[in-house]
Formats: C-alpha cells, sequence, structure tokens
C-alpha cells in the first residue's frame, strides 16, 4: 500500500504540471513520459519536453506507440542520426 503519491500524479492537472516543472531528474521524467495510468497527457508532454538524453528519446518514440501524439517535441530534438534509426 502507498501512502505518499508523488504531486506529477495528483488528479489535479496543474499541482501535477507544476511538479512536473521542477524535475530534473531525467529517470523520473522518462517514468512520467511514460505514464499513462498516473499522469495526463499535459504532464507526459511536458516530460517529454524536458527530457535530454537523445537516446532516451528515440527509445521512447521507437517503443511506445501511445505517445506517439505528441511526440514529435522529442523527434523534433534528435539528431539527424537517431531520427533516421526511429523511422526504421
Amino acid at each position: 500500500m502507498r501512502f505518499f503519491k508523488p504531486a506529477w500524479q495528483s488528479a489535479n492537472k496543474e499541482k501535477a504540471l507544476k511538479a512536473t516543472e521542477k524535475i530534473s531528474k531525467q529517470a523520473t521524467l522518462v517514468k512520467i513520459a511514460l505514464s499513462e495510468e498516473y499522469a495526463c497527457q499535459a504532464v507526459r508532454y511536458l516530460a517529454v519536453t524536458k527530457l535530454t538524453d537523445e537516446s532516451v528519446l528515440a527509445t521512447i518514440a521507437k517503443s511506445n506507440k501511445q505517445i506517439e501524439k505528441y511526440m514529435w517535441y522529442g523527434y523534433d530534438r534528435l539528431s539527424d542520426a537517431r531520427f533516421e534509426a526511429v523511422e526504421k
């Protein structure tokens, strides 16, 4: 049983967005970006925009069709070589 829920999982969208804004740890941002169950689309999109590792962005883009609606921001930030790898 969990007693504590991270603020980014809040049902209050504004609270979840503010909490996500403060997060810089890439592992947590990946978790948020992939979390359909606990994060709304806007929070997940924000997490994607904060990711800095091209290989992580490419992996997310390749492996998760559920987030392709807003993954284009991540694609825009990939280098040409990584973009070509994702396209295949």
